[in-house]
């Protein structure tokens, strides 16, 4: 009888763990899924890297494409500014020339 009831007890103690174990792994499934609907929809909201990387070079291809064009606009305001810069030198180079004659003309004969 020690037995049988020892046998009894050790089948409902079994029972009982059982039971607590599928408790157990029913609550991890629901917060594991949870976890994955979440993971999924974030990376819904992520680009992959092969995109970015094509839209990096592409951005990267446009900057280099602005600042050439940015580069030559300022060499040719630079080129007229020394241009403006010489032609004011030589229109002053030329009205000394005339003064220097005009006083050679007027004062030394």
């Amino acid at each position: 009888m020690q037995a049988d009831k020892a046998l009894g007890l050790a089948f409902d103690a079994q029972k009982e763990a059982a039971k607590k174990q599928l408790e157990a792994q029913h609550e991890y499934n629901v917060t594991h899924n949870d976890l994955m609907r979440r993971m999924d929809k974030q990376a819904e909201e992520m680009i992959n890297r092969r995109e970015y990387n094509i839209n990096h070079e592409i951005l990267r291809n446009l900057i280099g494409d602005m600042k050439a064009t940015l580069d030559k606009a300022e060499g040719a305001i630079a080129a007229r500014m020394i241009s403006s810069a010489n032609v004011k030198w030589v229109i002053g180079l030329l009205l000394a020339l005339l003064g220097v004659l005009g006083y050679h003309v007027m004062f030394v004969k």
